[in-house]
């Protein structure tokens, strides 16, 4: 090599040296409850507080099976149908430690911790919420930052956000994008030929939550389902005296409101006594288990 090759060369890996490529930049996030966080790189350890948020991340994230060091037990006791196709498609699942079971109270801090989780993904719905204070300020005391997101309380407002917030912990915002476009698309189809029809009337509409169940009745309030009630073109009659996301309405309540519309929540879950309705349940079982819960 000629001198003035060599030299060149020298210069350019001192330049190299000198000038290094710049660090990935941290990634800072502002939650569903106004909450900044800071990460240096994108989570690859989750706990997750509730565990039917792997739901809402399953197309954010496609290795997210293997990304969940921790998580609550309602998943899997709630709606063990769905579970198991998660399971199938990522048997690692069956190994990830149980934090609680499938309230706040149940939730351990300790397991959290053991777990070794570099983000905690919190909503509020089985497990801490942002009112669980000493949660997160011993999760945060051990370098865990937590992030707090909302499918529940006010999902229209909530739920791109919320996704949002979690593609951008996962680093995973490219990817979110074809998801959120389907859904905000769908909205708008909805939106639209409700617009095109101003003069419909609002029928009342009564929603049970796990119709068929002995307690009569739970109902979406101001938030929870009953959003999705009005956006429809419905007037959801728990609205009116829950100020609440959900609650119990009285039977006299509903006999004097006189709804035009009837729709009743349920489970896979036979063993639950309600409707019978989600992941692996036929059409049939699903009409005849409504019929009795009606004719409660």
């Amino acid at each position: 090599m000629s001198f003035r090759k060599s030299f060149l060369a020298a210069f350019a890996l001192s330049a190299v040296c000198l000038n290094p490529l710049p660090a990935a930049a941290d990634i800072t996030i502002t939650d569903i409850v106004g909450r900044t966080v800071t990460l240096e790189k994108p989570a690859e350890r989750i706990l997750l507080g509730e565990g039917r948020q792997l739901i809402a991340l399953s197309p954010i994230e496609p290795d997210i099976g293997n990304k969940i060091v921790g998580w609550l037990g309602d998943l899997q006791r709630l709606d063990p149908a769905s579970y198991q196709l998660y399971r199938e498609k990522y048997p690692n699942l069956d190994k990830v430690p149980q934090v609680g079971v499938t309230s706040e109270e149940t939730f351990s801090v300790e397991k959290a911790l053991s777990v070794r989780p570099d983000i905690a993904i919190l909503s509020g719905g089985h497990g801490p919420s942002s009112d669980s204070t000493e949660t997160i300020r011993q999760l945060e005391a051990a370098g865990i930052p937590v992030i707090f997101v909302d499918f529940r309380n006010k999902p229209l407002e909530n739920t791109i956000p919320s996704l949002k917030i979690m593609a951008q912990a996962l680093g995973r915002e490219a990817e979110s994008q074809a998801f959120i476009e389907f859904y905000e698309n769908r909205m708008k189809r909805i939106s639209d030929r409700l617009a095109a029809h101003p003069d419909l009337q609002r029928p009342k509409v009564l929603m049970e939550m796990f119709a068929g169940s002995e307690d009569c009745c739970g109902s979406p309030g101001r938030g929870n389902l009953g959003e999705f009630i009005d956006f429809v073109g419905g007037h959801n009659i728990g609205a009116d005296v829950l100020q609440a996301p959900l609650g119990p309405i009285s039977l006299e309540y509903i006999v004097s409101q006189n709804p035009e519309v009837y729709i009743g929540t349920g489970s896979s879950q036979a063993a639950r006594g309600v409707v019978l309705v989600g992941a692996g349940v036929e059409e049939e079982a699903t009409q005849e288990s409504l019929k009795k819960a009606i004719a409660l």
